[in-house]
């Protein structure tokens, strides 16, 4: 079984990824429509497969293709 390494991101490469600010990203852990983060010594960071997975069913919900670029 190969181990898949975790990549943590800080707020700034979340937001740019999301394409969204700070606070939106938080009102969207509040409404439980983002993940949230893990606090390593008072600092916020985010699991890159939990903000991609995140993004990608945004994506998927308001109706786009699932963003592997096929439209089928």
């Amino acid at each position: 079984m190969e181990s898949q390494s975790l990549k943590l991101l800080r707020l700034g490469t979340v937001c740019e990824r999301a394409g969204l600010g700070k606070s939106k990203i938080y009102s969207l852990i509040k409404e439980k429509k983002f993940p949230a983060p893990i606090r390593i010594g008072g600092a916020a960071r985010w699991v890159e497969q939990d903000v991609d997975a995140a993004l990608q069913a945004f994506v998927v919900e308001h109706g786009h293709d699932d963003g592997t670029g096929s439209s089928a």
